[in-house]
């Protein structure tokens, strides 16, 4: 396959993809067919099979776009083991927020809320791929800074989650609610480093 022909797939791939996640906002997940996102796409029905198998198959791949943004993120703006863990969880907690509060990432996230009970297999799927694998990430980091001895953890992955969440606060539920605007840079910046230094001091050796 040319180069060419290559970008050409890649890009009717990302407009099916971007298609969908339109007609799946407005019309629910069970209200979307694949011929109405062909039909938003502009792209012929056999095209966007051609692509996705299956509306399950391209939902899943929204999902999973969404997810590998935020895990390149994560793993790009992370420190090694040898960095303070303030700086590491400073990037870390930086990029969650701003990928996270984003208006793609909040409205896939209601759409699963809404979609959750009837398709328990989509609200796994984005929790495998997203929440859980996020939170090991740094549950990892946090492992390895309580066996050099600059965390006090009794463990690690009910001290990841509880960062995670200390991070979103009340910002994720107004803006999840439409009550407020995604927060500034600024506004993020000082969620961030009252989590980090929450979580920090309780978990010092003393």
């Amino acid at each position: 396959m040319t180069a060419a022909r290559e970008s050409g797939t890649a890009g009717r791939r990302a407009g099916i993809l971007a298609a969908a996640r339109r007609v799946f906002l407005r019309e629910s997940y069970a209200g979307t067919s694949m011929e109405s996102i062909a039909q938003e796409a502009g792209v012929s029905k056999q095209t966007v099979y051609n692509h996705f198998g299956s509306k399950e198959e391209l939902f899943r791949a929204l999902v999973r776009g969404r997810c590998q943004e935020l895990r390149d993120a994560l793993e790009h703006d992370g420190g090694d083991e040898a960095d303070e863990p303030a700086r590491v969880l400073g990037r870390f907690g930086e990029t969650i927020l701003a990928v996270m509060l984003n208006e793609e990432s909040l409205d896939l996230y209601r759409l699963l809320q809404a979609e959750g009970r009837n398709h328990p297999e989509l609200a796994r799927s984005f929790y495998a791929m997203g929440p859980d694998r996020t939170a090991q990430l740094l549950t990892d980091y946090l492992t390895g800074q309580a066996e050099r001895g600059r965390l006090r953890l009794e463990d690690p992955r009910v001290a990841a989650e509880q960062f995670v969440t200390m991070l979103f606060g009340h910002l994720r539920i107004r803006n999840l609610l439409g009550l407020a605007p995604a927060p500034s840079a600024a506004e993020r910046r000082r969620y961030v480093d009252s989590a980090v230094r929450i979580f920090l001091d309780g978990t010092r050796p003393r």
